[in-house]
C-alpha cells in the first residue's frame, strides 16, 4: 500500500511540470506558439522572440 501511495504521488507531481512556462518571455508568446497564431503561422521562418523589455531573446529558424 505504501508503494502505491508513493507511485501515485510521483506520477501526479510530474504532471504539474507540463504547465510551467518561463518568465523570460511574455505568456502570450507561449500561447501563440502553441496555437500556431500570430508570427508562428505554419511555414514562418526566422521568427524573432523578444523578452518583456523588447530585447531580442532568440530566433527560430
Amino acid at each position: 500500500m505504501k508503494t502505491l501511495v508513493l507511485l501515485t504521488g510521483s506520477i501526479f507531481s510530474s504532471v504539474n511540470y507540463a504547465s510551467l512556462v518561463g518568465t523570460e518571455i511574455p505568456y502570450q508568446t507561449y500561447r501563440d506558439f502553441s496555437e500556431n497564431k500570430g508570427k508562428f503561422q505554419p511555414g514562418a521562418e526566422n521568427v524573432v522572440i523578444y523578452d518583456e523589455k523588447g530585447h531580442e531573446k532568440l530566433q527560430l529558424n
